[in-house]
């Protein structure tokens, strides 16, 4: 094994990965911790295959300051004698793999609101009911995660962290009935995308569309106006993986609707959510305004406002002294919209 490329491997490129991993924020997406706990471990498997090749290799001064990974090791100046500068550049080497390995560790998962870290290593990632069923058997302490879209400190767990992000398929769609059969990590812009083609839309929807459907609606996702409804009023079932492994369905028409209304928002109380039913509605073309407002013309304006338009919502901000007002209401096409002084945004999510 040539180590010379191979050091210039491990320094120039998984070592720069890594930083740059880093400055992303891995509280959004796990795999992005994922991603740099594998650049880490392919830097300790890496050291540890050539340690004793890099012993032999690096003898001379010239040598030494060519190799890229002076920073860490601690190299011989004595240019007459090449086994005291093998022993430490081993030595150093094995300082660098060391401290990688004790980085393993310290790989770290945060919610979108940094209010809560925890470690990779407690989260899990089933990929089929089965396997949620064996991972709730065989662990005393769990908590469900989806896509930690979340303010609160929901992910803190003594446990495993089970996220349900791979359990994601779209069962079924009836154009009919608008019902819809999906798993529980299924994206909710996903689940848009999917509707469109039938003329149907999901019933609400909160700032974002990133979350998961069963974390948008086991953490009560807003409704959309005074009458549209959250989140949850749109479910028909539940699916679940009771805490002792039984699968057990959830619907309305329970001899105990109790439950059914407690599901949401459960947070995963009552067992990990691995299939749910909703009910979509007609695919509408939205015209949306935001307007900011001094804050003490909220109650102003407030009744107004949620009475005239099918969607709004009031962002309160004290500490500036202003408020946002967002509107949206159906409009014919998306010409006269635009006519309007709207925007086309067809394809894209905005966040207001």
């Amino acid at each position: 094994m040539n180590f010379s490329n191979t050091t210039k491997s491990a320094s120039d490129v998984s070592l720069t990965s890594l930083f740059d991993t880093n400055n992303e924020d891995a509280g959004l997406v796990p795999s992005t911790a994922e991603r740099r706990r594998a650049s880490i471990l392919s830097i300790t498997s890496l050291l540890d295959a050539n340690i004793y090749e890099a012993a032999k290799l690096v003898s001379s001064p010239a040598e030494r300051r060519r190799s890229s990974i002076s920073s860490k090791v601690v190299f011989s100046t004595d240019a007459r004698g090449s086994k005291r500068s093998r022993v430490n550049i081993r030595t150093g080497l094995l300082t660098l793999k060391r401290d990688y390995e004790s980085n393993l560790n310290k790989v770290s998962v945060t919610n979108w609101a940094e209010t809560v870290e925890t470690n990779i290593e407690q989260f899990r990632y089933p990929e089929t009911v089965d396997e949620v069923i064996e991972l709730v058997k065989t662990n005393d302490k769990i908590r469900c995660s989806g896509a930690l879209h979340s303010c609160a400190p929901l992910i803190a767990s003594d446990g495993i962290i089970l996220s349900l992000t791979k359990l994601d398929g779209i069962i079924s769609i009836d154009p009919k009935t608008k019902l819809v059969r999906l798993q529980s990590g299924v994206r909710i812009h996903d689940l848009c995308d999917a509707l469109a083609p039938y003329g149907l839309a999901v019933g609400t929807l909160g700032t974002i569309d990133w979350q998961t459907i069963s974390g948008a609606v086991m953490t009560g996702t807003h409704g959309g106006a005074l009458t549209i409804p959250s989140l949850h009023d749109f479910v028909k079932s539940y699916t679940l993986v009771k805490p002792n492994g039984d699968i057990m369905k959830v619907t309305k028409d329970d001899l105990d609707p109790n439950l059914f209304h407690a599901m949401a928002p459960s947070m995963g109380v009552f067992g990990a959510v691995v299939e749910m039913e909703i009910e979509a509605v007609p695919l509408e073309l939205l015209e949306a305004k935001v307007t900011a407002i001094p804050i003490e013309d909220v109650i102003k304006c407030f009744d107004n406002v949620m009475a005239s338009n099918k969607y709004a919502r009031f962002v309160v901000y004290p500490s500036i002294g202003k408020a946002t007002v967002w509107t949206a209401n159906p409009v014919d096409s998306r010409e006269a919209a635009v006519a309007n002084g709207a925007t086309d945004h067809i394809g894209r999510y905005t966040n207001f």
